[in-house]
């Protein structure tokens, strides 16, 4: 039951931070779109990725709010949503390298890699706390 728990809180750290982090990097999209209009460089993927992270995060609040009834689903559930979330980050870096500074990407992604982090560690405890109960 503590694993369940401990997957519940670790799980709405990691989805509500990533969420908070994903608004902050979309706004940040749009305001180095409308900087890269006025001073003629290119930023038009940040705010599409950056709206990726939107539905990640929702997925991984719906498995920590599951994890006590269904822990194998919840489980589940956050590690697809830290995997995806890895994923866009990388993108997201990938994207950035040719449109605006790897600073610019630390403000957002920095703190993103640690929500992917936090929920992948609260799927994996989530997976572990059924194995236990089995």
């Amino acid at each position: 039951m503590r694993l369940r728990i401990g997957a519940m809180v670790l799980g709405f750290i990691g989805a509500i931070g990533g969420y908070t982090l994903g608004i902050l990097a979309l706004t940040m999209g749009v305001m180095f779109k409308e900087l890269g209009e006025l001073f003629e460089f290119e930023t038009e993927g940040l705010a599409t990725i950056s709206m990726a992270f939107l539905p990640l995060t929702l997925m991984g609040v719906i498995g920590a709010a599951i994890s006590l009834a269904k822990p194998r689903a919840a489980g589940v559930l956050m590690l697809l949503s830290a995997i995806f979330m890895l994923v866009a980050g990388i993108i997201l870096v990938a994207e950035g390298m040719g449109s605006f500074s790897i600073e610019q990407f630390g403000i957002a992604g920095g703190p993103l890699l640690f929500s992917s982090i936090l929920l992948f560690i609260a799927g994996i405890l989530a997976i572990i706390a059924r194995k236990e109960e089995s």
